[in-house]
């Protein structure tokens, strides 16, 4: 099983997957956050975090659903998704 997920224009690390949203018609692809920043002072202050997320529309990116509605798929079958 690849350790990537081959859409037309992205290759995405599947480790990198935090979550995705699945409403009818659509996959919101939500990558962990790679990126920090903040500021503390004195034993006070505030992180934050910036992740990236990709969209795929089945109406929009036909092939592209089917990569990743085959690939969720895989992943149940593998007893991977609980």
């Amino acid at each position: 099983m690849s350790r990537f997920l081959r859409l037309t224009n992205l290759l995405i690390n599947v480790n990198q997957i935090r979550r995705i949203d699945m409403p009818p018609g659509v996959y919101k692809i939500h990558l962990m956050p790679c990126e920090y920043s903040g500021l503390h002072f004195m034993g006070s202050g505030y992180i934050t975090s910036a992740a990236e997320s990709y969209t795929v529309i089945e109406k929009d990116h036909i092939l592209d659903y089917k990569i990743v509605t085959d690939w969720i798929q895989c992943e149940k079958n593998n007893n991977v998704w609980h």
